[in-house]
């Protein structure tokens, strides 16, 4: 049995601290961060140390043997006291964690200095991906041109210390979409192979955590006792810099690759939300902010594109932040009939039909709609919660 135990120390703040016996080289600040490192790392229970061979097992195994922590008011039980807390705050507590982050800090003005990226942390983070670039340019079986960056990395949307990166390697040996959807199977495992069993020397940490049917992900840090960094890596052509109806018309002649087009596009993604104002980042972090604490289900994308959109239509004029949020928050009240067409930038119905709603279409690539993800039930509980927000007028006058 793998010998994993947790050491407690108790700081000054009462902050519980715990460490992984097995390789003692980082400490977390709550079971959660544990949790997930012996999970990833080691495929263990932090709690008794027994082995599994998947995430799936290992959650079953929690919940069947270690659910201590019991909810006072419904009994629920949980097995990580951070769920608890969560658990407690979402459905008992009187007061909405995004209004208590806003009290907190005195206002938006004060959340948004709040929620700011950490630029030191960001500029170790952009060190690491410029030597997992070199990394793999140098030692893969694959020629690869170049590398472009994507994700709220790259376009300058991330909150705090979260920090999600696409990184695309553009093939040489692949001259179209269709070839590479020929041999995608096998790229994505050359590259697994080559990140999670290469002699990354320079890493003081690589996880591997899924491979997708156009991604290999995985989670990788250059410095001793920091966050990693999630990194989804993507195998793609060059589409060259032409026009992007010819590519558009070409993907509509082979919808069994429509898929794969989208990281070619990555750059124009990238692009068209890395060029938007501060002010409107600022907002876009306010409102990934209140998902997040409000456990509502939408991609960040969407968040960017529904704020980008709502600041078009506002005539790209700058505005009152404590007003913008609200605006937002007014278009996810009806978030279940909303449709956005590209943002202006094509026009789907010249290569697609435009989806029922919810729909926030690319304006990178007409043939994707970001909020396909969402179910009805999702969609209830964000136009619920943006209700919520808009009824309490007290704290969105600050």
């Amino acid at each position: 049995m793998f010998d994993i135990h947790i050491v407690y120390i108790f700081t000054c703040f009462h902050r519980m601290s715990f460490t992984c016996r097995v390789c003692r080289s980082r400490i977390f600040h709550s079971d959660l961060a544990i949790y997930s490192h012996a999970v990833h790392k080691h495929k263990s229970c932090f709690s008794c140390g027994d082995k599994f061979h998947s995430v799936s097992e290992i959650r079953s195994h929690m919940r069947t043997k270690h659910s201590d922590y019991e909810c006072t008011i419904c009994k629920r039980a949980f097995y990580l006291d951070k769920s608890l807390e969560d658990h407690a705050r979402m459905s008992h507590g009187n007061r909405k964690p995004f209004e208590s982050e806003l009290r907190r800090c005195g206002g938006f003005s004060g959340l948004v200095r709040d929620i700011q990226p950490d630029h030191e942390k960001m500029k170790r983070c952009r060190e690491a991906v410029e030597k997992l670039k070199l990394f793999m340019q140098h030692n893969s079986r694959y020629s690869i041109k170049e590398f472009v960056k994507g994700g709220s990395f790259e376009k300058g949307t991330s909150v705090k210390d979260t920090f999600d990166l696409d990184l695309v390697a553009f093939i040489e040996d692949y001259r179209s979409v269709t070839e590479l959807k020929d041999d995608i199977t096998g790229i994505l495992s050359a590259l697994e192979d080559h990140i999670v069993h290469g002699d990354i020397t320079w890493a003081k940490s690589v996880i591997f955590k899924k491979k997708s049917h156009r991604s290999v992900q995985f989670m990788i840090t250059g410095h001793e006792s920091e966050d990693l960094l999630e990194v989804d890596l993507l195998p793609a052509v060059d589409l060259g810099k032409g026009p992007r109806e010819n590519i558009f018309k070409e993907m509509k002649r082979s919808p069994e690759t429509q898929h794969l087009y989208s990281a070619c596009l990555t750059k124009d993604q990238t692009e068209f939300v890395k060029d938007i104002p501060l002010q409107v980042k600022n907002l876009i972090r306010l409102v990934k902010h209140w998902k997040e604490l409000e456990g509502v289900k939408i991609r960040s994308y969407c968040v960017e594109l529904i704020v980008i959109g709502l600041w078009q239509q506002w005539g790209k004029l700058t505005f009152d932040m404590s007003e913008g949020f609200r605006k937002v928050m007014k278009e996810l009240s009806r978030f279940g009939s909303m449709q956005m067409d590209s943002l202006g930038k094509h026009c789907v119905s010249d290569y697609t039909t435009l989806p029922s709603p919810p729909a926030v279409i690319d304006p990178a690539n007409p043939f994707v709609n970001v909020a396909d993800n969402i179910t009805p039930s999702d969609v209830n509980n964000i136009e619920r919660k943006a209700k919520e927000v808009l009824a309490n007028k007290k704290y969105l006058m600050g």
